[in-house]
């Protein structure tokens, strides 16, 4: 509910500022703006956006975790988005995700819960890496609840 509370705000607020820089300006002003920064905002987008990808590539092809730059790709893309959307107000957000600066802040602040005392959570492999690693093991298949015994597991979290 908070979500659908925060978009319905976000598009009044654009309407709002749309229909107060018609009124200063005009209409086809306006119209002519919004398609000169929507068009501005998606070529930025696609030039960072390559920029990204191609760290993430290099990255994985050296068996790094390209964490940071798949963040810094979902930022990239959501502020494609708002660019893309008619107005002001979700342009200026848009272009705001796009400034790298902020887009660490971002990435810090989300992969925070991933990295913890300077190890990472998980790992990561390419397979153009120089060695390849082939685990062997056995497994069973038990009921989720119950552990192999028949009892009820104790660690495990509904």
């Amino acid at each position: 509910m908070p979500i659908l509370l925060i978009v319905f705000f976000g598009m009044f607020v654009e309407f709002w500022v749309i229909v107060a820089i018609a009124k200063q300006i005009g209409v086809l002003a306006t119209l002519g703006a919004t398609l000169v920064t929507a068009a501005i905002g998606l070529a930025l987008v696609r030039r960072q956006g390559l920029k990204t990808l191609a760290r993430a590539q290099e990255k994985a092809q050296h068996g790094e975790s390209p964490a940071r730059e798949m963040v810094e790709g979902v930022a990239i893309f959501f502020g494609g988005i708002l660019l893309f959307v008619p107005g002001f107000f979700s342009d200026a957000i848009g272009f705001a995700l796009l400034i790298p600066g902020l887009r660490g802040v971002l990435g810090r602040r989300f992969l925070a819960p991933i990295i913890q005392n300077g190890r990472s959570q998980f790992h990561f492999y390419s397979q153009s890496g120089a060695q390849s690693r082939t685990f062997e093991g056995e497994f069973e298949r038990t009921d989720i609840n119950n552990g192999p015994d028949g009892k009820k597991n104790q660690n495990f979290l509904p």
